[in-house]
């Protein structure tokens, strides 16, 4: 198992679907930290049959019930992005497949997200590399 510190993930719903709802989306580099007790994520990849795995620990409360609505502080879920491709939402703490990767390296990114799909409210994206054997 790798654990790679990041700073807030979960489970995602289907890609596709997620995708065109989210379809304005946009990675941004994240600002600096300024936030009191600032969010937190840890992402935790795995292998399982072949297949890599994602998964997310953090502080910030993920919510399904209020994902794509108006935005709550201290709430939302993380986009993750695969290559530069939005891949879907991470709405829990639930171990998630990511799609097929390319042979050589593969760059895994995490936003936190507000309810609203806003990346920039809390400003926190974490990356790690993942190449298949």
């Amino acid at each position: 198992m790798i654990r790679i510190p990041l700073l807030l993930l979960s489970l995602a719903l289907s890609c596709a679907a997620w995708a065109g709802h989210c379809a304005d989306a946009q990675s941004t580099a994240p600002p600096a930290a300024t936030a009191a007790e600032p969010y937190r994520l840890e992402a935790v990849l795995d292998r399982r049959d072949g297949l890599y795995t994602v998964a997310a620990r953090t502080n910030l409360a993920l919510s399904i019930a209020h994902y794509g609505g108006a935005h709550v502080p201290g709430e939302g879920h993380v986009h993750l992005y695969v290559n530069g491709r939005l891949i879907g939402p991470i709405t829990s703490d639930q171990p998630l497949y990511l799609p097929p990767l390319v042979k050589g390296d593969n760059l895994v990114r995490l936003v936190l997200a507000s309810n609203d799909h806003v990346e920039s409210i809390y400003g926190v994206a974490a990356e790690a590399h993942v190449t298949p054997d």
